[in-house]
């Protein structure tokens, strides 16, 4: 199932209302505000693309450059102790604390390392052979990345 629609470059995602019986849904990503409704399924990926559009055209008009979605800035909060520990390493290999949190996102959405979060633990399976490994991440002050296996699945 999906209920994400995707037309040059913005997204939405559909919703349903119980009670007005219609769908409806957002341009996502954008500080604009562009919402779209349709009575039919048939129709719902038609009135996205015609909000996109009319935003567009209405940018145009008025002399204004259109919000792009995920202009690759968003502030983000976290503890102390890992705003240090990133800075740390940062530090450490001589790059920009930007640098250590891209390459940490890349790798944690990375097609060849999935992972995953439960009870504020960080969780990478490691598949080998017909055994899957689980490992925990943990962080200590000696070793900023220290993987340490807590589980085998068979």
């Amino acid at each position: 199932m999906n209920n994400v629609l995707k037309y040059k470059g913005y997204s939405a995602k559909i919703e349903f209302d119980v009670d007005d019986q219609v769908l409806f849904g957002k341009v996502e990503g954008i500080a604009d505000l562009v919402t779209f409704e349709s009575n039919s399924a048939e129709n719902i990926a038609k009135e996205f693309e015609n909000a996109v559009d009319d935003y567009l055209c209405y940018c145009k008009e008025v002399g204004k450059d259109p919000d792009k979605p995920y202009n690759g800035q968003f502030n983000v909060r976290i503890s102390p102790e890992l705003h240090k520990k990133a800075a740390m390493e940062a530090i450490r290999t001589g790059v920009s604390l930007n640098a250590v949190i891209a390459e940490a996102i890349e790798k944690y959405f990375s097609d060849t390392q999935p992972s995953y979060i439960i009870n504020n633990n960080y969780y990478q399976p490691v598949k080998n052979d017909d055994i899957i490994v689980e490992r925990n991440r943990i962080s200590s002050e000696d070793d900023f990345l220290e993987f340490n296996p807590i589980n085998i699945i068979n």
